[in-house]
């Protein structure tokens, strides 16, 4: 389920982007929420994806490897740093009102060789978008109740 929030991420941020940048239908400000809305949803596919670097670390001590075999090289370390800590400092107000916070995390999801696709099942794509979708509710109420939507700021 939060590798769909990732999928999603990587479909649907060029598409906002380009939608509060210049608003076909809606506003600018509507547009501007959702990307935000968005890109915090990220920080919870960075938490599953820490739970699952430290699941194979342990796994990896277990069967008795060493450290340098189960190191990834420097440019995977960056990536996985930006995926992991990038998403985390877009919740602070004046990096989170900026519209062009979220493209490193894109820019990283674009240069994974092995991304993850949308499911082929039925019932497991249907269960994914209403997770997500309750998810994407969920924090555009919190972000409202928090006033930290860029519109908010000035009040």
């Amino acid at each position: 389920m939060y590798y769909f929030i990732a999928t999603l991420f990587f479909y649907l941020f060029p598409i906002l982007l380009l939608l509060s940048w210049k608003p076909i239908i809606g506003t600018k400000k509507s547009w501007t929420c959702l990307l935000l809305v968005l890109q915090i949803a990220m920080i919870f596919h960075a938490i599953f994806f820490v739970r699952q670097l430290i699941g194979l670390y342990q796994l990896a001590k277990t069967m008795g490897l060493k450290s340098n075999s189960y190191m990834p090289p420097l440019l995977e370390l960056f990536q996985i740093g930006i995926l992991i800590i990038w998403p985390c400092c877009i919740w602070h107000k004046k990096l989170g009102s900026k519209i062009w916070s979220g493209i490193p995390i894109w820019l990283v999801l674009f240069s994974l060789p092995r991304f993850v696709s949308f499911e082929t099942d039925p019932f497991q794509l249907m269960r994914n978008c209403l997770f997500c979708i309750s998810l994407f509710i969920g924090i555009y109420g919190l972000l409202w109740l928090l006033k930290r939507f860029p519109d908010q700021h000035k009040v």
